[in-house]
């Protein structure tokens, strides 16, 4: 018991030391931003001004963060100079107010979209999934991002060497962008192998696997068979790797390599717990500790076991 009344003691101790060196927001200012108001820009940055139920925590790590989010911000509304100095000034020991000042340079707007060569899909098939408008603000970021999913889009066909670039040109306050596509051929699963086996049998993997031999490369198909091994329970690790064999030809074999969990382990917990006194009907703070003896893959099969111990 004096050992717990200690240990609340140095736990309360470090507490109110840790208040004593936190700062706080007083106030955010924007400066300099004419296209956007402050209510729009402070509802992008974490660290908010004081209300009377709530204060914001101030370090310089967050006010850094903030920056980027608002020149995140400013580029995805077609901003693509933007530049955003923050200050910061104490105004009182634990204190401190912000200050963004922003110029925001010319907003950029995409004239024209110009896709060469593909083939499996159509050029509307394209425009539909990138997403983007003629004549509106032009934003980097949504475009990168919808370009990496047209190439998930081609690797669910079997295009695992599909190659996609982007030219960007810029005159005056316009934005062109051609799109480059070079397909390559679709390529099919030629063999399915499995390492890293040593206890739990090869059954037990196979059945988990949404591709076969002979089918065309897909990548949804790979992930989801990864998610549905690892969610076995069995493995602590899980790759699927596709290794080339015949770049002319298209065929590809597939490596599962998986990290078999140890086929047994013991885990221990201790605590405190309030605990009743018969003799003295009166409530005492006591250790208490509970184990848990973990079996996996009994027989070499999928099963488990554990039993707990307290």
């Amino acid at each position: 018991m004096r050992y717990f009344i200690i240990l609340i003691l140095i736990t309360f101790i470090i507490a109110i030391i840790n208040a004593e060196e936190k700062q706080y927001v007083s106030d955010i200012i924007f400066k300099g931003n004419s296209n956007f108001s402050d209510d729009e820009l402070r509802s992008i940055v974490l660290l908010k001004s004081p209300t009377f139920f709530y204060r914001s925590e101030f370090n310089p790590k967050r006010l850094n963060r903030d920056k980027i989010n608002l020149e995140s911000f400013y580029k995805s509304k077609g901003f693509l100079e933007v530049h955003i100095l923050s200050e910061y000034f104490s105004i009182s020991e634990k204190y401190n107010q912000i200050n963004f000042v922003i110029n925001e340079g010319r907003q950029y707007r995409l004239k024209y979209l110009d896709i060469t060569g593909n083939k499996l899909l159509s050029e509307k098939q394209i425009r539909d999934h990138l997403n983007v408008k003629i004549s509106k603000y032009y934003n980097p970021g949504h475009l990168r991002n919808q370009l990496k999913s047209l190439k998930r889009e081609y690797l669910k066909q079997g295009k695992i060497n599909i190659a996609i670039m982007d030219e960007v040109n810029i005159e005056g306050d316009n934005v062109t962008v051609r799109i480059n596509i070079a397909e390559g051929i679709t390529f099919f699963v030629r063999e399915i192998y499995i390492t890293g086996l040593e206890f739990v049998k090869e059954k037990y993997i196979l059945r988990e696997l949404l591709f076969h031999n002979q089918e065309k490369y897909n990548i949804d198909k790979i992930d989801k068979s990864r998610s549905r091994i690892f969610d076995s329970g069995l493995f602590s690790s899980v790759e699927i790797t596709p290794k080339l064999i015949e770049n002319e030809i298209g065929l590809v074999d597939i490596e599962v390599k998986i990290r078999e969990y140890k086929s047994s382990s013991i885990e221990a917990n201790f605590g405190f717990k309030e605990m009743l006194n018969s003799q003295d009907n009166i409530t005492e703070t006591g250790l208490e500790a509970s184990g848990r003896w973990k079996m996996g893959n009994i027989f070499n099969t999928s099963s488990n076991m554990s039993a707990l111990i307290k």
